[in-house]
């Protein structure tokens, strides 16, 4: 798949904290192609390459080993969830990251969100970009 006419960027919140603190992933899709975009705004997380328009991967500290096991029953979106976005509109989605990655090991984790869109249609038939688009984020714990 080849990259969307769409921006996405991502933020941990709290960037630093306690390997203790609950942590939230914000998530942030705009579109800056200079005309209207039709997206999937359900932004469903999910594995990599399982059902679902968001994904991450993970990095973290030396021996750091992600205990924490989701499992998501994903069917397809609903109709209402495809929205055409104007130029310069954004969609924002965010998730209580503590339900898909642990961090509870010190050190620096790297999170790469991704944002995808397989269909090139819409349920009602409208045209969409096929393809996907990414944003990294770092956070830091500490014991």
């Amino acid at each position: 798949m080849t990259g969307l006419p769409l921006r996405l960027e991502a933020e941990i919140v709290p960037e630093q904290g306690l390997t203790s603190t609950p942590t939230t992933l914000l998530a942030r899709l705009s579109n800056g192609s200079g005309m209207p975009q039709v997206v999937n705004t359900r932004m469903l997380l999910n594995y990599p390459h399982a059902p679902g328009e968001v994904s991450i991967e993970v990095t973290g500290p030396a021996g750091w080993f992600n205990s924490v096991g989701f499992r998501i029953r994903a069917g397809e979106a609903e109709p209402e969830f495809y929205r055409e976005l104007a130029d310069g509109e954004s969609v924002v989605q965010d998730w209580d990251l503590d339900r898909y990655l642990d961090m509870d090991a010190p050190g620096d984790y790297v999170i790469t969100v991704t944002y995808r869109q397989e269909s090139a249609a819409a349920p009602d038939g409208r045209p969409m970009a096929t393809g996907t688009v990414s944003a990294t984020v770092t956070a830091h714990r500490s014991a």
